[in-house]
């Protein structure tokens, strides 16, 4: 695997991230990167280091060096429950620390596994803040664009996944699949799913739900918003009761709510 191949020095031109993941977060500035930090937590099982995302990365323009044809398939960070992460992740823009609403982006990402799924797998106590997704596909047992499944006090908060153009980007689970987390025991604020239509989030176990931002909603949820599922006034996904509608025209409210959350390019 690619982080493997980083930490041993294998690819050319391609090294580790500065920082040491603890006093001094790592800086991820390139897919190579964010592999070797997936690799670490889900190997050497250093599950509470942290992380900083300092620019937008595209997974997909990287795979070419790696793969002939077809997807190079990510390996979520916190694989399985032995490995689950237990950091804080994050973007930044290093040149001004002090904007809190700046969202580097992650684009591209394709995540098929029998376990759970998503950019994490199991986050377990642990904070993703400002991270957002374009573009991905994600599969799992329990899936989600973020995370898989958050549990005890993990929490998301500004977080985005959102398609570019329809059918560019889904969440497949045989259990629970939601536009940021599959399963969501922590808590999920400030966040928005922008997947367009239902059939892009799909669940499907016979007990399993598919929510617009989580499929299995069984934390806090607050000031979320999907444009994900409706039809009207009304929206069929798990998640509604603790979801509003995202829109991108029409209503002046909520598009100040999209802005605060930051919907293009960190504005």
């Amino acid at each position: 695997q690619v982080g493997e191949a980083v930490e041993y020095g294998l690819i050319k031109d391609k090294g580790k991230p500065s920082g040491d993941g603890n006093a001094s977060s790592y800086q991820i500035t390139a897919p190579e990167q964010l592999a070797w930090f997936a690799y670490q937590v889900n190997v050497p099982k250093e599950r509470e280091i942290k992380a900083v995302l300092v620019n937008d990365i595209d997974m997909k323009a990287a795979e070419g060096s790696y793969i002939s044809g077809g997807r190079l398939n990510w390996i979520p960070i916190g694989k399985d429950q032995l490995h689950m992460y237990q950091g804080a992740f994050e973007s930044k823009d290093l040149s001004n620390t002090d904007d809190t609403h700046k969202i580097y982006r992650i684009q591209n990402l394709y995540a098929s596994t029998e376990d759970a799924a998503g950019l994490f797998g199991y986050v377990m106590n642990g904070t993703i803040t400002r991270i957002g997704l374009s573009n991905a596909q994600i599969s799992g047992t329990s899936a989600g664009g973020i995370a898989g499944i958050f549990v005890g006090t993990s929490e998301a908060a500004q977080c985005y996944n959102r398609s570019e153009s329809p059918g560019s980007g889904s969440v497949t689970a045989s259990g629970n699949a939601g536009g940021i987390a599959g399963s969501v025991l922590g808590t999920i604020r400030n966040s928005y799913s922008a997947c367009g239509t239902a059939g892009s989030i799909t669940a499907g176990g016979s007990t399993s739900a598919a929510g617009a931002v989580a499929g299995y909603p069984d934390g806090v949820m607050s000031q979320c918003y999907s444009d994900t599922g409706w039809s009207g006034d009304s929206v069929s996904m798990a998640d509604s009761t603790y979801v509003s509608r995202l829109y991108a025209t029409g209503n002046t409210e909520l598009q100040k709510q999209a802005a605060g959350l930051n919907t293009v390019n960190g504005t």
